[in-house]
């Protein structure tokens, strides 16, 4: 797998597979050569180039027989999960550095105001010295 923009660059390499397979002269085979992809590769177009190495007695040869640009994708419910934790960091970390500002510019004010009703044994004292004046 070679950069698109700059083929003498690798990305990953295929390593070899050793059919040993002999052939006579005239005869034709497919072989099925399965690979995967680094799952951390973006998806983008690269350059796939797949070469077969064979040899005779006398020789070595090598044929390209693959050699295109391929565009490695991911799915779309990959994608969606991706983009939806994004955005749910995004505005949590949000409302944490906000929260954090408010805090340390303002440490005298409290974060949250709390209605203060008056103590029910100090309105009872109130109400008993009233009825003993009273008398």
């Amino acid at each position: 797998l070679n950069s698109p923009f700059d083929y003498n660059f690798y990305i990953q390499n295929f390593s070899i597979k050793s059919f040993g397979l002999i052939l006579k002269s005239g005869e034709e085979i497919t072989l099925d050569y399965q690979f995967q992809v680094h799952p951390s590769l973006e998806p983008v177009d690269f350059t796939l180039s797949t070469v077969v190495f064979y040899e005779t007695e006398n020789d070595v040869y090598s044929t390209t027989f693959f050699n295109q640009t391929v565009e490695l994708y991911q799915s779309a419910s990959d994608f969606d999960i991706v983009i939806i934790g994004q955005v749910l960091f995004g505005i949590l970390s949000s409302i944490a550095v906000i929260v954090m500002t408010y805090v340390i510019c303002f440490p005298d004010r409290p974060l949250f105001k709390h209605n203060k009703s008056k103590d029910k044994s100090v309105e009872i004292h109130d109400f008993e010295e009233k009825k003993t004046n009273k008398r």
